[in-house]
């Protein structure tokens, strides 16, 4: 068969597949063309709907945020409250041992419940920070004034206003109630009368009160001299309380007791504040 026959037969072949083949290109192209308008169609609507979101994400904005500052507040809120419950509970805490070192050291319990519901004039206010700041410089302060204006509730507070120093100890007295005891732990069976001021009155804020309320006597004026010298050697504060005026203090001190208020101490002047006992809260 010559090669022109050959050509002939594959021509006719060719034309033959071409319809087919253009037919299968054109099916092809088609499908393509139709999944290609499907994607676009997909993400136009895609697009649309991200568009959708977006505006309704703006438009929800205000509201949302309005919620953000809500749910904050609220956890602002439910925080603080939760730390002022704490702090009272603390602070409950707190009075609760401190009432209770009070009343081991014999603060009268009147004075120590009011510790919290008084109300002390500006002249009791200046008072007891100076009491404070003669304690810890370790010197000895009188206290004196009428019956009833408040003395001893001020000594209670300048106490409980030092528990917040470290190591801070207190005790309370009245002059009979310490002259009775030390007599009673010199002259007893164990006759203990020296380690009895140092466990007894070796404390760092020492409250002797009612001073001109016992007869003088030699006894009384020995035993309150060697406390307070003691007192004064270990730099120990003492507050002493009085309803003597502060022009007659000699009268209940020694010699030796005025000259150690005089070193670094002082005397406060009471006798200006007004009777407390006439309102509720107010005794002395």
């Amino acid at each position: 068969m010559s090669q022109a026959t050959d050509k002939k037969l594959l021509d006719g072949v060719m034309d033959r597949i071409r319809p087919i083949r253009d037919a299968r290109q054109r099916q092809v192209d088609t499908a393509q063309a139709e999944a290609d308008a499907k994607a676009a169609e997909e993400r136009h609507r895609w697009e649309a709907e991200e568009r959708q979101r977006r505006e309704e994400w703006e438009r929800d904005r205000p509201q949302r945020e309005a919620r953000q500052r809500a749910q904050q507040e609220r956890k602002r809120k439910l925080a603080e409250e939760r730390a002022k419950a704490r702090a009272k509970a603390a602070h409950e805490h707190a009075l609760a041992d401190t009432l209770k070192s009070f009343g081991r050291a014999s603060f009268p319990q009147r004075h120590r419940v009011a510790l919290e519901s008084i109300t002390l004039s500006d002249e009791q206010d200046k008072a007891r920070d100076t009491i404070c700041t003669k304690i810890l410089d370790g010197a000895m302060v009188v206290l004196a004034g009428d019956r009833g204006c408040g003395k001893t509730q001020v000594a209670t507070n300048a106490a409980w206003q030092l528990t917040g120093e470290a190591g801070s100890t207190f005790r309370y007295w009245t002059l009979a109630g310490m002259i009775a005891a030390y007599h009673d732990a010199a002259f007893g069976p164990n006759r203990a009368g020296g380690s009895w001021i140092a466990d007894n009155a070796g404390v760092t804020m020492l409250v002797i009160d009612e001073l001109g309320e016992r007869r003088d006597t030699a006894e009384v004026q020995h035993i309150l001299t060697q406390v307070l010298d003691y007192r004064y050697r270990y730099m120990l504060g003492t507050l002493l309380i009085t309803n003597t005026q502060p022009s007659k203090l000699e009268h209940d001190l020694s010699a030796s007791a005025m000259s150690r208020l005089m070193e670094g101490g002082g005397v406060i002047d009471a006798s200006s504040w007004p009777n407390r006992r006439a309102r509720p809260n107010g005794d002395e």
